[in-house]
């Protein structure tokens, strides 16, 4: 995420010990010794910023192809667009309330409020669904669909579903509620990162759970690759990458910054949104200077040894309070959705894995970005907002 995590920051106005940050703004909520009172933030700039948030409604329904809704992108003529090329057109899929998208056994999977759909990659019909109550995330292999869910009852909070024969083939309980997204499968294993902040690792040979570490920090983002399941997070005091190996469950920190507040808003250097793949992992990373208002957004490849980045500018004429939203990698490059609201666009970006350098600028007419996949040909995104719930297929 390229705007700064929620929490209570020093207050910049100077009238109190701290002041809370929305995620957008400068809220009037304030606290003084462990007092909170509330006194509007007079001379700071709040910037509003709708919350990026899963839908919430009616009971699952088939997704149905609606038409094609745009045309990609600025060609090379453009002298603004660095030779980005047109590479199709964004078909729009109607559907109730999607959530987390993910690719693998020949499918799309979608997690919608009680349900989890298939769909085939070429036409977007559903073809499978399956009744599961509260899906939070979903991930696949070619051999097993992952889905964590809220508990109930029985206390189940992840399934492993057979993609062949629909049928959950094993039912674990996780030390917490599964965090809504935060499920990453790959050679290294399945994790999950519960919302009382546990990473958990499951081996999927056994089913069984063999890594259950604390992970820090109120913004965190999951992926996994090259040995090792790695988490971006930040707070009030730091930001900060780390990586957790698959065999022995050492957490090592790969870089940490400092993040203090201004008056316009938070301060420093945020990791946020994370991609791994073809032997590679990714990170975005955004430097944020809140009393100017500029942001520099980047997308950071982490270099062999796993103790430093290298870095290239994504070119996003972004404001503080701009963001982006989701990463992943599939069909040969990493894809990145990003909201401005500001400049009231939303575009997947395709960044070429070796060079960083962005070769596609998709618009996508979306509300609000909530969640990304590639793979089956094409790349997968899930509309966050409320009265406009769609799921979009981009062509790669």
């Amino acid at each position: 995420m390229t705007a700064p995590p929620p929490g209570w920051w020093r207050d910049p106005t100077g009238r109190h010990e701290q002041r809370y940050w929305d995620g957008g703004r400068w809220s009037e909520h304030v606290a003084d010794r462990g007092i909170t009172t509330t006194d509007a933030p007079d001379g700071t700039r709040p910037r509003p910023r709708p919350l990026t948030r899963r839908v919430v409604g009616a009971a699952a329904a088939a997704l149905v192809t609606v038409g094609v809704v745009a045309v990609v992108v600025r060609g090379g003529d453009d002298p603004g667009a660095g030779g980005r090329e047109e590479i199709g057109a964004v078909v729009e899929l109607a559907a109730t309330e999607p959530g987390t998208v993910a690719t693998g056994a020949g499918g799309v999977w979608i997690a919608e409020e009680d349900a989890v759909l298939r769909l085939d990659p070429a036409t977007g019909d559903v073809t499978d669904t399956l009744d599961i109550a509260s899906p939070r995330a979903v991930a696949a292999t070619d051999d097993a669909l992952w889905v964590s869910t809220s508990p109930h009852d029985d206390d189940i909070t992840l399934l492993r579903v057979d993609p062949t024969t629909l049928e959950t083939v094993a039912e674990l309980t996780l030390p917490g509620t599964p965090a809504e997204k935060l499920l990453a499968v790959g050679p290294a294993g399945v994790w999950v990162v519960t919302e009382n902040r546990r990473l958990v690792q499951i081996d999927p040979a056994t089913d069984e759970i063999v890594t259950d570490v604390p992970v820090t920090g109120t913004t965190i983002e999951l992926a996994v690759g090259e040995g090792a399941a790695w988490v971006s997070s930040g707070g009030v005091e730091s930001s900060q990458l780390q990586r957790v190996d698959a065999d022995d469950g050492e957490v090592t920190t790969v870089v940490r910054s400092v993040t203090t507040a201004d008056q316009g808003g938070p301060t420093g250097v945020f990791f946020g949104s994370l991609a791994a793949g073809d032997g590679d992992v990714w990170v975005h990373r955004s430097t944020i200077d809140g009393a100017s208002l500029q942001v520099v957004d980047e997308l950071c490849r982490v270099v062999p040894d796993a103790t430093d980045l290298v870095c290239g500018e994504l070119g996003l004429e972004l404001l503080a309070g701009d963001q982006v939203d989701a990463m992943a990698f599939g069909e040969g490059a990493v894809w990145v959705a990003v909201d401005s609201d500001q400049l009231a666009d939303r575009r997947v970006l395709r960044v070429d894995h070796e060079s960083l350098e962005v070769t596609a600028e998709v618009p996508v007419p979306a509300e609000s970005f909530f969640n990304i996949a590639a793979g089956e040909g094409a790349v997968w995104t899930t509309d966050g907002a409320a009265d406009h719930p769609v799921v979009f297929k981009v062509p790669v």
